[in-house]
């Protein structure tokens, strides 16, 4: 899958659990620009080196209510952040038992910006343009709507 997407320069969504560390090994052997690591949380030490490479990795959730991934967050440039609500998974906390939907990515981004002690639309801003950098998307300008 990889070849293929450096042969179509297509970015590549990595669902990494348990081999972070491999993956993010053997990733510089392919010729992919764009890289996100979905829903990374360890190892730590990792995270300057993916960083450093201008990969991306994703937060959900978790934001909200769990230590770690709240320390992700914090360590985690804000331009090499994009948010998600990756399901259907069970989580803890306040979202118990509930079905995740992108509804709640407004909890994420608020959660985000309390980590960052920044204003909620200055990081749904920045999510918005690490998303349009990470897929090559542009939005039709709206003056209505503030280009988004």
């Amino acid at each position: 899958m990889l070849s293929a997407a450096e042969k179509q320069s297509l970015p590549v969504i990595i669902h990494s659990r348990g081999t972070t560390s491999q993956i993010v090994k053997l990733l510089p052997s392919y010729g992919v620009k764009k890289i996100l690591l979905h829903w990374f949380s360890q190892p730590m030490k990792l995270l300057s080196q993916i960083v450093d490479r201008g990969y991306y990795i994703s937060e959900g959730l978790p934001s909200v209510y769990s230590s770690h991934t709240q320390e992700v967050i914090r360590r985690a440039p804000l331009t090499n952040l994009l948010t998600e609500t990756d399901g259907p998974v069970s989580f803890r906390g306040p979202y118990e038992g509930k079905m995740t939907t992108p509804v709640f990515l407004s909890h994420v981004i608020k959660a985000v910006a309390k980590i960052k002690k920044m204003e909620d639309p200055e990081v749904a801003d920045q999510i918005l343009q690490n998303f349009t950098n990470f897929f090559g998307i542009r939005f039709a300008e709206d003056t209505n709507n503030n280009g988004r």
